[in-house]
């Protein structure tokens, strides 16, 4: 497997969903979901209110994507 990683706007979701289409398996960018989610319910977990908290719930899921994609090829 890999990793994509890189700071805002570098690229990492334009590259995935291009491997997504290509047919490769690829799980979600896990700073992104959680932002989207904390927005919508003004929850504290982002970078800028509660930093700790967002890097926790960032772990998990990225915890989580891992277990589900092993043995995804």
């Amino acid at each position: 497997g890999y990793i994509i990683t890189g700071g805002p706007g570098a690229g990492k979701t334009t590259l995935i969903e291009a491997l997504r289409e290509l047919g490769f398996a690829c799980a979600g960018e896990s700073g992104r979901a959680i932002l989207k989610l904390q927005n919508a319910i003004d929850g504290p977990a982002r970078h800028d209110r509660d930093a700790a908290l967002y890097a926790e719930l960032m772990l998990d899921r990225d915890m989580q994507n891992h277990a589900a994609m092993q043995g995804v090829a």
